[in-house]
């Protein structure tokens, strides 16, 4: 099953430009099985959304992949809950969160004044997975291996992909989890990249184990239009 585990959409995601409903066709129209909406948790887009209106913040992250969940479930294409957190502490660190629930988002507060040894000791505890993205872009930080569970090692919306390459040899240097993603924020990015899972993912339950069991190879350049 071909899954983009890294994507924004524009209610989500104050930088996003496309709809939920556009977002869903898209990826089907290109041949995926489904995709991770990790819209941005950071202080930014939670101003941005205050100033829109609403207040609760996960609340509104949840609205907005409960819709998008149903568009995808018109077409057949499997749509599950995930985000990009920023890290205040570590000058602006993104990772993509996968298997956190609505209401552990509830339970756990501000996640963005976090430590990375916080989310750490937090997956290990719940069970939910974090990889750093982009790690090698400029403005991000590098943490310690031992403080990170994976890194996304292909990030389809830059172009300077050494900076990929550095991110794969860092991975396999520390023996870390890897992924890869689109990153999209416009209809031009839906579907450069992704995974290939060899199992079925139908929650959020499969995915977690697909992940902790590499059941997967990743894909460079995944567009395939049906």
């Amino acid at each position: 099953m071909l899954f983009d585990m890294h994507v924004h959409s524009a209610k989500g995601s104050p930088c996003a430009s496309i709809k939920n409903e556009e977002l869903v066709k898209a990826y089907k129209l290109r041949g995926f099985d489904g995709f991770v909406l990790t819209n941005h948790m950071s202080r930014w887009s939670m101003e941005c959304h205050y100033k829109l209106g609403y207040p609760d913040f996960c609340k509104m992250l949840h609205d907005v992949y409960l819709e998008a969940k149903e568009h995808g479930d018109k077409i057949g294409l499997t749509v599950l809950f995930g985000q990009e957190l920023k890290l205040d502490c570590t000058g602006g660190n993104d990772y993509l969160l996968y298997g956190v629930t609505y209401e552990q988002l509830l339970d756990y507060g501000d996640m963005m004044a976090w430590t990375p040894e916080k989310l750490k000791d937090a997956s290990e505890k719940d069970g939910f997975l974090y990889y750093q993205a982009h790690p090698f872009r400029e403005h991000m930080r590098v943490v310690s291996h031992e403080l990170l569970y994976g890194v996304e090692v292909f990030n389809g919306s830059h172009d300077d992909h050494f900076i990929d390459s550095i991110a794969n040899l860092w991975a396999d240097k520390y023996k870390l989890h890897k992924i890869a993603g689109s990153d999209c924020h416009e209809i031009t990015h839906v579907g450069v990249a992704g995974v290939r899972f060899m199992s079925e993912i139908k929650d959020n339950n499969d995915l977690l184990t697909a992940l902790k069991e590499d059941n997967y190879y990743l894909v460079e350049k995944a567009i395939t239009a049906r």
